[in-house]
């Protein structure tokens, strides 16, 4: 699994703006969206997309990291729909390792005013290996988690701006 001092590297290293654009791509990255008329109360404006991608060899999940966080309808549920925005939120990551009750709680309660439940835990039978907190209500109205499994990855990723 990655660290912030990787991703630091990384971001340093990129001179321009424009030069995140080289990471928004990844093999087998499918993600599914759930807008603010999935919840319960539509008016909160919440918003979940949940990414997800087999493991690409060599990868110690940054690279799917950057290109689930770089998707261009990641931030269109709520505000702006901007590269910058996505930007800043990457800069802004927490990085903090938690355990995978941890994980699932923290999904679960992102997920409990759906109007229709999504299927959890959301690894399905796939050997839970690490995961990394984003960003969590302590700071922002969203919720991000990173986990890496036996053999895939996965991006959670919820918002409101209630």
């Amino acid at each position: 699994m990655f660290t912030k001092a990787e991703f630091e590297a990384l971001a340093a290293a990129i001179k321009r703006p424009t030069e995140w654009y080289k990471y928004t791509g990844y093999p087998g990255l499918h993600y599914t969206s759930y807008p603010q008329f999935a919840f319960q109360h539509p008016d909160s404006e919440e918003f979940i997309c949940v990414t997800r991608s087999r493991k690409k060899p060599g990868d110690n999940g940054l690279l799917f990291w950057l290109a689930a966080n770089l998707l261009p309808t990641r931030f269109s549920g709520v505000g702006a729909n901007t590269f910058d925005k996505a930007c800043g939120y990457l800069m802004g990551s927490a990085f903090s390792p938690i355990d995978e009750l941890e994980a699932n709680r923290l999904i679960e309660e992102s997920c409990s005013a759906l109007t229709v439940d999504l299927p959890l835990p959301l690894g399905g039978a796939s050997p839970f290996l690490g995961a990394l907190i984003m960003s969590s209500m302590a700071t922002e109205f969203e919720v991000s988690v990173f986990v890496e499994y036996a053999d895939a990855y996965l991006d959670f990723y919820w918002q409101s701006t209630a």
